[in-house]
């Protein structure tokens, strides 16, 4: 790599990164990664390109003079998920540079294909993530969770799955007609059952290959649970791009269901992604998350950086008295947010996301979810104190 090129390739990352206001530091692994991923000429467009939306038109008048087919020029971007169209809902009102983390890695992998190209990516991935674990060391670690965690937004929500039983002091009353209920609220999905729900068009929503699992997996680093390779759901506009450049295939609601279910079982954090990355537009997908494998929860888990979450619950003990001690919360909670002292379930209510596998897990009843919207920051520990590797100790 040549100075120059390192000097572009910086200049992009630095670009991708404000599309999402990634904290994702640009270090030389990652321009490697670039290096080998795009040519310079699809360097120099996308360059050209900025933040700024585009239409296809403007697309074609900044492209490199080298450049013979355009069309194929650019479909190979798209493909390659560097660019994609702008708010999805259609392709006539422009296209971006993609986002880095959440967006251009996740879309190389969730295809499926265990190419020899697909496995030098996520090689060359494993490596950037490894460099960026380097800095969990006194005082960087300490300085990486004081700038982080001064930060008062999240770009993703926990959202649980709350089995709805009915209440012993409601009564079913037969009215002999369908009641169709309003439709024209919106308001924030705190369950990922109640999201699935909104979405039961034909095309409403696509099923990918989890993109970090397929990663982990071609480094040798298989999932240790039982979750199934498609797992990633597109939900709403994003999901006709999906499909068309091969990232994912549509399903009905009962398909999604079915893997949310399945994934749950496995010991999953449901988390929901939106448009650009702020809460406060749409939701475009919902990632069914394993603790270790996850290339944000996951990388958490292994000390490679803190972490922030908008949640919609908090877990209380309910039942103290009729904890027995299993250990079944404990070992299914994602972030290390429940212990057994004396013997008997404990919540660490700042550091706990809502994600219910605590009260799913739970024999005796002893946990519950309570609704509790809030953010909850999870700094940076020791390499050796995190989850996956505390798993791992015999």
């Amino acid at each position: 790599m040549t100075p120059q090129r390192k000097r572009k390739l910086k200049k992009l990352a630095g670009l991708m990164k404000q599309q999402n206001q990634s904290s994702l530091p640009v270090t030389e692994p990652l321009l490697a990664l670039l290096d080998w991923a795009i040519t310079p000429q699809e360097t120099d467009f996308l360059l050209t390109m900025g933040t700024a939306p585009m239409t296809y038109e403007q697309a074609l008048r900044s492209a490199p003079a080298a450049v013979e087919k355009f069309d194929t020029f650019f479909d190979t971007l798209l493909r390659k998920g560097m660019v994609w169209p702008v708010d999805f809902d259609s392709e006539a009102n422009g296209y971006e540079l993609a986002p880095m983390l959440v967006g251009w890695f996740e879309l190389q992998l969730c295809g499926g294909e265990e190419t020899a190209e697909k496995r030098e990516f996520a090689r060359r991935l494993e490596h950037g993530f490894q460099s960026w674990k380097k800095f969990n060391v006194f005082p960087l670690r300490l300085l990486q969770n004081r700038f982080f965690l001064r930060r008062d937004t999240a770009s993703q929500r926990i959202a649980a799955f709350t089995p709805s039983a009915p209440s012993e002091k409601t009564r079913t009353i037969a009215v002999h007609r369908t009641l169709k209920p309003p439709v024209d609220s919106i308001y924030p999905a705190g369950d990922v059952r109640e999201l699935i729900e909104r979405y039961s068009g034909e095309n409403d929503i696509a099923l990918m290959h989890c993109f970090c699992r397929q990663w982990r997996k071609m480094v040798d680093d298989p999932c240790r649970f039982d979750y199934p390779p498609e797992s990633c759901i597109a939900i709403g506009s994003a999901t006709a791009h999906i499909v068309r450049y091969g990232f994912g295939r549509f399903v009905r609601k009962e398909e999604a269901l079915a893997v949310i279910e399945q994934t749950r079982r496995a010991g999953a954090v449901h988390t929901l992604f939106y448009e650009k990355d702020d809460p406060r537009r749409p939701e475009i997908g919902i990632c069914n998350c394993c603790p270790d494998c996850c290339g944000l929860l996951g990388s958490h888990n292994r000390g490679v950086f803190p972490l922030m979450f908008k949640s919609t619950f908090r877990a209380v003990v309910a039942d103290s008295d009729s904890c027995t001690g299993c250990g079944e919360c404990e070992s299914y909670c994602p972030v290390q947010a429940i212990e057994l002292p004396a013997g008997r379930a404990v919540v660490d209510g700042q550091h706990c996301i809502g994600c219910g596998q605590c009260s799913y897990r739970c024999p005796e009843d002893v946990l519950r979810l309570e609704r509790d919207e809030r953010l909850v920051k999870l700094p940076l520990k020791k390499v050796s104190a995190s989850r996956y590797n505390a798993a791992k100790r015999p």
